[in-house]
This record gives C-alpha cells, structure tokens and sequence, in this order.
C-alpha cells in the first residue's frame, strides 16, 4: 500500500494525482499536469537555519531599496539633477524606477537558473552583485550612470525576488510558507524601519559623495547574507527519486504544455496582474510618502526635513515589523489567500485618502503611514504564496514559471515610481503655495487608491482552490493516519510497499 499526502483533501499517491483540484485549471483540460509530491519543506535546525539566510538576505535586499527614500530628494538636488526638493520626484522616480526595469528582462534568467543551479548558488552571486551595485551606485557622478548602477547591479544582478518565492517554498513546504514569509517580511519591515533612518543620518559623508557611507552599510548586509547562503543552505536540491513501483513507473507521462500556453491560463494571468498590482502599490508608496513628507506644507506636504521624514518613516514601520513577525503568518493561514490580497486593498485604499486630511498634525500622519505599507506588504507577500501554489501545478518548470511572474512583479514595481513620483511633484507644483486643505493632493491620492484596491480586489476572481493549501485536512482513517504520522517524522516524505 502507498503512503498518500493530502493538499486541501486531494489525494496524491507517488507524485500522481488522485483527485484533480478544481478551479485551477484552465478550460482547456490538457494544461493540467501531473502533480509532484506535496513540498515538506525543512525541518528542526535545518528550517531555522534556512529562515535566518531568508531574513538576513531580505534585509539586504530591503536596504537596497529603502535606504534611499529618506534622502533621495535631496541627493538629487545636491547632485544637482533638481532644482529643489519640491521638483525633486521627477528625478527620484527615476532613480527609483531602475532597480526593478533592470530586473524586469533578467527574472527569466535568474527562474531558469534557479531550475539550473539551485537556490544556494543563486542568492550568493546575487548578493555580491548587490555589494558590487552599492559601491558604483555611490560613486557616480552622472545621473544617467546612477541610473544604470542600481538597473544592473542592484537589479538585474540581484534576482533575490525571483528565488524569494522558490526559498519560502523549499523552507517552510505549503504548510508553513505563510509563516516563513511572515518572518521574511518581518526583516524587510525591520529594514524599512531601520534603513530610512540609517540612510538619513549617515547621508552626507563624505561630501564629495554624500551616498558613500549608508552604500557601504549596505555592503556589510550583502556579504552577511551570502556567507550565511554559503554554509547554511543546501548545495542544490536532490533530485527526486526514481519511481518505487512498477504501477508508477509504466504511468504515461503527462502531456508537454508550451509554457506560453500556461501562462494564458486565468489563475497565472490573475497571480501575475497581482503580482505586478501589489508591487506596484508597495514601490509606488516607497517614493509618495516620503515626497509628500518633505514637501512644503504651502505646496500640500508635511514640511520636515532630512531626520524627521526618517524618523516619521521609521516610527510608522514599528507597526509594520510587529505585525508582519508575529500575526500576518496566522492571519493569511485563516484567511486565506483571496481575503487576504483584498483586505489589504482596502486597509491600503482608506490608509492613503487620510494622508492629506491628516497632514496639519505630523504625529496623527504616522499611523496612516503604517496602514499603507502595512497593507501593501501584505498583498505583496500574499501574492507571492500565490505564485508558488499556481506554478506548484507544472512540475520541473517552477522556476521559470516564477521568473515570469517576479518579471512581472518588475514592471509594476518599475511603474510605480516611474509614475506615481512625478504625478504626486506636479500635484504639489500645479498650484500656487498657499495655506489651507491641499485639494490637488488630496484627488491624487484618492485616485492613486481607488486605482490599486481595485487591482487587488480582482483577487476575488481566483478559484476557491487556491485556498486548499490552507484549510485542514480531513480525518484520516486509523491506518492512514498512523502512516502519515511516520512520514512526518522524517526530513522527506517516504513510501511504504
């Protein structure tokens, strides 16, 4: 007798699909595959050790971006890219804008690679490209060469987000990736606490260039990430075993799907609008509040300067980490992965129409901070469990199938600051500095949030079964839960004949 895992009730028995789970697949039939065996993921010491590499290489990853956004205003006046502040989103956009276009074309690649080489090989080489990206990066002079710096090194050199989603998968197995990316998204938050501040207070040293000493903060996290990559993770994955019965091994093999054709199907192209929707909104606020932080308040800002906009960044953040350590893993497990992307829209939606209203008073602005990258970390990290439960489905081609959908990912967190920087410095141009409620603002902000809670309210549209990794499932009988219970207890699920 085989021993059998369940995923939402569905029968596998050795990697072939009992019950096919409904929803998922397209209505053209022969898209679906034959499934492998339910990820376990790691175990004891080896699934800590392989969350911390995950935390510390995240953080890495999230300096790189978030560093920047307390001081990227003024460094693009001081290099004299601006005219002053309140004109400086034209230039930070860009800025912004390169380290996800320089991803955009490479996330194939990196997918491939991963199927390639393995998840260990990966993150080291992205991680020494990030040392790399920080050091040209703060040594540029041109804006136009600071714009290719962070495009390669720190973008298409850096495929942390396309083997983010593979790492949370072969850690944590479907059981615990919610929890795993709670933890990850718990260092990323904690950088997005930290980094705002370390890059403003360490901003300005040496004058000559004043990004050199938060770039070189930066490497430290880099080279700490790749060394903990080198001895903690596996070399690469073992290839999977060779078939135990003869029952299995004479069973015809599923059809080849172009991966086109996958991706045509609605639950990719959902995962990837998503995708794209959430990294959108995330890269989008990255840039918005920090712009709106230091604009004047006559333009419809809040008027602070360098240490304040860190600290308001910082302070709004605490939030953030909490929650995303300790509850957003249990949340999204109870959820769901549907409730969840949409819940977050709306905390994200109302979050951003309060931020004007709330402008007079600095402090009461903190708490409307913390609910935008609160909600869209949230819809973020979800769509990544997302992607992972829909590329599940093509054996062997996992990898290139997240590089698609991490390229995606790329375009809409390109466009996020490549638009919304701009459209948010004309709003505080178009007008006439005055005193009184910033109305153009304010309409660009409502705008801004109806636009991306719809984009995650289309979670809605995802098949009921791309919850079923999440529920329980069902009684076993005596035998079969005895079996179970053997197979748990060991690294890798086996096989009883």
């Amino acid at each position: 007798m085989c021993a059998t895992s369940r995923l939402g009730g569905a029968a596998r028995t050795l990697g072939v699909r009992v019950k096919p789970k409904e929803g998922l697949a397209s209505s053209d039939s022969a898209v679906a595959e034959a499934q492998p065996p339910l990820v376990p993921g790691y175990s004891g010491k080896k699934y800590w050790r392989g969350v911390a590499v995950l935390y510390v290489t995240c953080i890495a990853h999230s300096y790189a971006v978030a560093s920047v956004m307390s001081y990227v205003g003024f460094y693009a006046v001081d290099s004299g890219w601006a005219a002053d502040v309140d004109a400086a989103g034209f230039v930070a956009g860009l800025l912004a804008s390169a380290m996800p276009f320089g991803r955009i074309p490479a996330s194939i690649a990196w997918g491939a690679a991963i199927d390639r080489f393995g998840t260990r090989d990966c993150l080291v080489a992205s991680m020494c490209s990030l040392v790399v990206g920080h050091l040209v990066f703060a040594l540029c002079r041109p804006l136009w060469a600071a714009m290719l710096a962070r495009a390669v090194f720190l973008g298409a050199g850096n495929g942390f987000m396309a083997l983010m989603a593979a790492l949370i998968l072969e850690v944590g197995g479907f059981d615990r990736q919610a929890h795993v990316i709670g933890y990850v998204t718990g260092g990323g938050t904690l950088m997005g606490l930290m980094g705002p501040a370390i890059g403003a207070f360490s901003y300005g040293a040496p004058s000559q260039f004043p990004a050199l000493a938060p770039s070189m903060i930066g490497c430290v996290f880099a080279v700490a990430g790749a060394v903990l990559a080198w001895c903690w993770l596996p070399p690469r994955a073992a290839a999977p075993p060779p078939a135990a019965t003869a029952a299995a091994a004479a069973a015809p093999a599923p059809e080849h799907v172009p991966l086109r054709r996958i991706l045509c199907t609605k639950p990719m192209l959902l995962t990837m609008l998503l995708r794209a929707g959430s990294g959108f909104a995330l890269f989008a606020s990255f840039e918005l509040v920090p712009l709106f932080a230091i604009a004047s308040h006559d333009a419809g800002g809040v008027a602070l300067d360098r240490q304040q906009c860190g600290l308001l960044l910082s302070a709004s953040m605490v939030l953030v980490s909490i929650y995303s350590t300790f509850f957003q893993g249990r949340l999204a497990n109870r959820l769901g992965l549907r409730v969840s992307i949409v819940g977050a829209g709306a905390l994200g939606t109302i979050s951003l129409a309060l931020l004007a209203p709330l402008r007079a008073v600095p402090v009461a602005v903190v708490p409307a901070v913390a609910g935008v990258f609160m909600a869209f970390t949230m819809g973020s990290s979800q769509s990544i469990c997302l992607s992972n439960v829909v590329a599940e489905r093509h054996a062997g081609r996992q990898g290139r199938l997240n590089g698609v959908i991490t390229a995606a990912d790329g375009v809409g967190k390109a466009l996020g600051p490549l638009l919304a920087a701009p459209l948010i410095a004309a709003s505080l141009t178009s007008h006439e500095p005055e005193p009184g409620f910033p109305k153009s603002v304010f309409l660009f902000f409502v705008a801004f949030a109806a636009l991306v809670g719809g984009i995650h309210a289309s979670a809605l549209a995802l098949p009921p079964s791309v919850d079923a990794p999440r529920e329980a499932p069902p009684p076993l009988p005596p035998a079969e839960a005895s079996d179970e219970a053997a197979s748990k207890a060991a690294d890798e699920p086996q096989a009883e004949v």
